[in-house]
């Protein structure tokens, strides 16, 4: 699962440990079945170094595009 977390951002005071948990709920309760790896794009010097640490240990992917960078304008749009 892709998640444009500059379009999508983390609600203020949510618990980034449960992010992942609260992903793959819905993923499951949309009746979605089998492995599931999230992968969250965007600026990545935009989350905090905790959360990014926070979200790396639970499994979620960080995939780093900077803002104004040539892959940019492709993931605003997803």
């Amino acid at each position: 699962m892709w998640w444009d977390f500059e379009n999508c951002h983390l609600p203020s005071g949510v618990n980034v440990y449960r992010v992942s948990q609260a992903i793959t709920a819905a993923v499951r309760g949309n009746g979605i079945k089998g492995p599931i790896q999230i992968t969250a794009f965007g600026d990545v010097l935009q989350l905090s170094r905790a959360n990014q640490e926070a979200l790396s240990s639970t499994g979620i992917n960080l995939a780093h595009i900077p803002n104004g960078s040539f892959f940019f304008p492709f993931f605003s749009i997803l």
